[in-house]
């Protein structure tokens, strides 16, 4: 696996084809489990989604590279039982100048609810395996992604709950098998309603990634969250909401990783400790269309970097990233809702600065979005 600390700015069309091909045998399955459906399962819902965009930097670094795209998505959900949900889910997302980010999704996760909803005990089961495809310049991000968890949640009183839960995830790199990784978490929480209508909601976790990696890297990492989410009605048609999330990276003093390349899909993205504060505000405005308006900011101290200069002799140094980060979001939606369906158009704005240690990640970054999801 070849990792670098820049994007080069061209990109030439090698897998358009490839990926054509993937898209109608895709679409192919996907009719004939929309089509067949009803006749296994009576209980069955369909979610479709078409969605345009325009982003600023599609790489999340200094050399701004822009591009539009357009993302088919669909969702087939299941019910056999009253106590089961099995979700067909797939995505195609296509680039229209960097066609080797184009990819493609699937997979399919199961939930299970074995306890009656009536009970102030109830347990939830989930797994979920899912794959993701990209073209040929960044086709060393392939993966597999196979995951379980399951959680007990207990209602002391009408407004004191609590919650427990383990996880684990296994993530699989057709490409770069050394950067295949494990993670295994457990957390816990707490939500309650004081004054009628103030909630507060508080969580820990703790969870442990390890690389497959050889001992040249730190391969071993563990992080904790601690988060707290407030949230309360203003008026009729307004609400609130805050948080706070503080997250403890327990690494060696002497550790590192090599490079990032695409910041938000290195497998090393999440190795960070730090702060994230943020609000959000919905709004529902004349003729039942819903505003949400957000902000964030976060402060990040990620682990170590090995990084190379690129030269034919390549010179390598090992380098800290520190990062501040703020983000504002605006969205409108409304539902239409039908006989036997919901239509549901959205339209995103969002705007990132990103204030980095290190030049490559001094950027900002302007995101167009725009769907209309069809549910029945």
């Amino acid at each position: 696996m070849k990792w670098k600390s820049g994007i080069v700015a061209a990109f030439p069309h090698l897998y358009k084809k490839e990926m054509d091909t993937a898209l109608k045998k895709t679409l192919i399955s996907i009719g004939l489990i929309i089509v067949m459906s009803p006749f296994v399962f009576s209980d069955t819902m369909v979610s479709l989604a078409t969605e345009e965009g325009y982003s600023s930097n599609i790489f999340n670094d200094s050399f701004a590279i822009s591009d539009s795209y357009t993302i088919l998505r669909s969702d087939l959900l299941m019910y056999p039982t009253d106590m089961m949900e099995i979700n067909f889910f797939g995505d195609y997302n296509k680039y229209s100048q960097t066609s080797g980010l184009s990819n493609l999704l699937g997979g399919v996760s199961v939930t299970l609810i074995p306890t009656n909803e009536m009970m102030k005990s109830q347990i939830f089961l989930n797994g979920s395996l899912s794959f993701v495809n990209y073209g040929t310049e960044f086709n060393y991000y392939n993966n597999t992604v196979v995951s379980g968890s399951g959680s007990w949640n207990y209602q002391f009183t009408e407004n004191l709950n609590s919650r427990v839960g383990v996880g684990a995830k296994s993530v699989f790199y057709t490409n770069a098998s050394s950067v295949s990784d494990n993670i295994y978490y457990v957390y816990g929480g707490l939500n309650t309603t004081i004054f009628s209508q103030n909630s507060i909601d508080i969580e820990t976790a703790y969870y442990n990634k390890k690389f497959n990696t050889d001992d040249s890297f730190n391969s071993d990492n563990s992080y904790v969250d601690i988060s707290v989410r407030y949230s309360r009605p203003i008026s009729n048609a307004l609400g609130m909401r805050m948080y706070y999330m503080k997250r403890f990276l327990d690494s060696a003093d002497d550790s590192y990783m090599p490079g990032f390349t695409i910041d938000y899909l290195s497998p090393w993205s999440t190795l960070w400790g730090g702060d994230v504060v943020g609000f959000s505000f919905k709004q529902i405005l004349p003729k039942q269309f819903v505003m949400t308006l957000s902000a964030d900011y976060s402060d990040k101290s990620y682990i170590d970097q090995l990084e190379s200069d690129l030269s034919e002799v390549p010179v390598y140094t090992i380098t800290s990233r520190d990062d501040i980060t703020k983000t504002f979001f605006i969205q409108f939606e409304k539902k239409y809702f039908q006989t036997t369906s919901l239509i549901i158009p959205r339209f995103t704005i969002s705007y990132l600065d990103n204030n980095s240690s290190i030049d490559l990640y001094n950027f900002e970054k302007l995101t167009f979005h725009g769907s209309v999801s069809f549910n029945f």
